[in-house]
This record gives C-alpha cells, sequence and structure tokens, in this order.
C-alpha cells in the first residue's frame, strides 16, 4: 500500500481524550467535546530539495541536501470542532498546534482500502503516534486559538529536512525506505481543550522531496457544494420515491419523527483560485509511490483512482450508515438492493425516539439538531458542510 492512500487526516480515527474518556452511543451523535475533521490546505506538497542524488539506490548524505524555501508553502489548518455542553454552558473552546516527523515504526493507522491490492509494505510503516511534548522534535505552532479559527503556518527548511531524516525504514531485505522515496507524512497535532475536557487529534500532510514523474500533481480538495434530501425510496433499487428537495444551509430542513430523511451530497473537487467549480467532475487520479516486489525493490511511481468518502454527523439523532464511499473495495460487491453497480453514497438521518433531549431554538422556537457532513479524499483533503433540521412530532 502507498503512503499517498493513508495520509488522510486521523480525526476520524484518532481522537485521544487526555483529561477523560468518553463513550458515544452512536459514532454519527455528538454529545461532548469532538473533533470531526482538520482540514489542511493545502494537504499535499512538493518540494524542491537541492542535493538528491539522480540514482534512487545512491545513498543520501542529509547534510548536503538544501531546501529552497520557495518550494514550502504556508498550511492553513482549520479544524472542525463540535461541544454541545461547551455551548450550552457558554464554555469557549481553544486549541494548540505542534508538529513532528512521522515515526515509521510507531503504530499504523487504520488502512482506508483504497489500494489494498498494491504490492509494497509501505502501509505498515506510517505510524500514529502523538508528539512528543517538549522534545526536540516537537515543534509549536500556534496556541490560544478559537475552536474555529484558522492557523497559518510555514515549516523552516531545517524543520523539514529534521523529518525527512526521521522518517527512515528499512525493508524486509535490508533496503532503506522513507519519506524520500515514499512521501515524508509529517503529523500535526492539534490539542483542544474546553475547560473541561481535552482532546487530542492528529491531522497529517504529505511531503514529497521531489516530483516523482511529470505527471505527479499535488491534491486538490474535494468539497461539497449541495446535498439532496429526500424522505422515501424503493426497498429493492433504493432509487427515491419522494420529492426531492436541495438542502438550505441557512434554513432549517423539516423532519418528521419516526420518518427522518435520506441525505445525498454531491461532490466537487476545489476548483483552481478564480475558476468556476465543474458540475460534472470525477475523482481525481493521482501518482504516487508504491515498493516494488522484485529486487532492487525501488520506489516505482503508480497512477491511482482517489476513493471519496462522507462521514455523517448529528447532535442528536444517528445516520444510518455513518460512512458511505464512492468506490467498492477490491473482491466486493454492490451495497445490497442496489441495481447494477449504482454505489449510493447516501445516509439515512433518522430522529431520536422523542423530542425530550433535543433543545427548543429560542430565537425560531424550533426543536433544532445541528448535522455536519465531511468529504475525504485519499490524500488529506477534506471539507464538510453544516445544516440546521428542525424535528418536528408525527402528525396526530
Amino acid at each position: 500500500m502507498n503512503r499517498g492512500a493513508i495520509t488522510t487526516a486521523l480525526v476520524g480515527a484518532l481522537a485521544l481524550g487526555a483529561a477523560a474518556c468518553t463513550s458515544f452511543p452512536d459514532v454519527s451523535t455528538v454529545l461532548d467535546l469532538r473533533v470531526l475533521a482538520v482540514q489542511a490546505d493545502p494537504s499535499e506538497v512538493i518540494l524542491t530539495i537541492d542535493g538528491l542524488p539522480s540514482d534512487p539506490s545512491t545513498k543520501i548524505d542529509p547534510s548536503a541536501l538544501s531546501v529552497d524555501p520557495a518550494s514550502i508553502p504556508t498550511i492553513e489548518v482549520t479544524p472542525l470542532v463540535a461541544d454541545p455542553p461547551a455551548a450550552a454552558a457558554g464554555r469557549a473552546v481553544t486549541w494548540s498546534l505542534s508538529a513532528c516527523p512521522n515515526v515509521p515504526y510507531g503504530a499504523a493507522p487504520p488502512s482506508t482500502g483504497a489500494t489494498a491490492g498494491a504490492a509494497g509494505g509501505a502501509g505498515t510503516t506510517v505510524g500514529s503516534t502523538l508528539c512528543i511534548e517538549g522534545a526536540p522534535n516537537t515543534w509549536p505552532l500556534a496556541s490560544g486559538l478559537a475552536g474555529d479559527a484558522t492557523a497559518a503556518v510555514t515549516l523552516t527548511p531545517a524543520q523539514l529536512l529534521t523529518a525527512f531524516e526521521s522518517d527512515v525504514f528499512l525493508d524486509q531485505y535490508g533496503n532503506v525506505h522513507g519519506g524520500f522515496d515514499l512521501g515524508m507524512p509529517l503529523n500535526l497535532q492539534l490539542t483542544f481543550n474546553d475547560g473541561a475536557e481535552v482532546t487530542t487529534a492528529i491531522k497529517r500532510v504529505l511531503f514529497w522531496s521531489h516530483r516523482v514523474s511529470a505527471a505527479q500533481k499535488v491534491n486538490v480538495i474535494p468539497t461539497i457544494p449541495s446535498v439532496t434530501g429526500y424522505v422515501d425510496r424503493d426497498p429493492t433499487t433504493w432509487m427515491p420515491t419522494s420529492p426531492l428537495l436541495t438542502l438550505d444551509p441557512a434554513t432549517p430542513t423539516h423532519v418528521t419523527l419516526g420518518e427522518g430523511i435520506y441525505l445525498l451530497p454531491k461532490y466537487v473537487p476545489l476548483p483552481p483560485a478564480g475558476a468556476p467549480p465543474d458540475p460534472n467532475a470525477t475523482p481525481e487520479t493521482y501518482v504516487t509511490t508504491v515498493l516494488d516486489r522484485d529486487p532492487p525493490y525501488q520506489a516505482l511511481p503508480v497512477t491511482e483512482t482517489e476513493r471519496i468518502r462522507y462521514a455523517f454527523y448529528a447532535t442528536a439523532g444517528t445516520f444510518d450508515p455513518p460512512r458511505t464511499v464512492d468506490q467498492n473495495p477490491p473482491g466486493s460487491t454492490p451495497p445490497p438492493n442496489a441495481t447494477g453497480t449504482t454505489i449510493h453514497l447516501e445516509s439515512q438521518y433518522v430522529p431520536p425516539a422523542t423530542l425530550a433531549d433535543v433543545p427548543l431554538d429560542a430565537a425560531t422556537g424550533l426543536r433544532l439538531v445541528t448535522i455536519w457532513i465531511v468529504v475525504r479524499d485519499d490524500r488529506g483533503g477534506e471539507s464538510w458542510v453544516t445544516y440546521s433540521l428542525a424535528l418536528d412530532p408525527p402528525a396526530p
């Protein structure tokens, strides 16, 4: 497996409570402090490093390397953090940001499954360990930020060279690999504090020491330009049988208890600055590297098709399923009851049984639930949309 397919945000898989253990009745229900997503823009960087040998089998001399500062972009880090108890109590959520090199022999993060059949063992070398506070290679970048603030940070050439030098491992044949040939996933650690709980999340940005092929381009962040809703669908074909509506971020969508609503997000990659979105866009193909199984066991460039995944969250009620993805994993079959090869990306919002635990909004007099839909790709690109649902009791 290649690193390009497993350096997505670990926020959904790795959110560690440092102050207390938390539990959730459902992964899609947000009841306390949770980091739902972290956007790093850009999520992938191709550096210019002078001094790299032209022969990939030649041993690299770190002292002979230099990073062109002009190739180091400013990275805008924006979290999606939800904390209903703090909001109800009027407590502010603040966060700090640190960076540290990847630990190649640390615990491996969960696989995205995007390239389960790819050759090589790089997928088992990307650690999910946290930064060590106060360590020489832990670099504080920002502190005291508001919960929804964006941190604009720029790593120095010295920090990036240190990160590349740290990300080195031996394969089963004794060959040296790591960030220089497989891409270097730099850890960004975000620590959140609401005055009662502390939660830490890891976000990775993938740095390349050089362009591995002429076709390689940096990741384009996926977006959700719109969300379609409907109440009923055919149980066999899964196609809508009730009127379609488009959710409005400024106006709550009414949902009746006992009915729920299916929500279908639309995919569009973020266009270049000044360009209009392409309504017919499809997931990107991208160039990454995998380890060759045959001598000399070098990292080879390969082209992959990006998987687009959606995660659904709500402050009350649940989503079924809580996650959807636009490709079937290798060897799998289409979803049950799907027709042909149709892949269904919608998820059904299931309201709570009663309105007892849904707060009444003073301004509107409605029982409002906040929902979030997060879209992620294979290379750490992610964004999200936020909507409100107004829960109504069943008609008498």
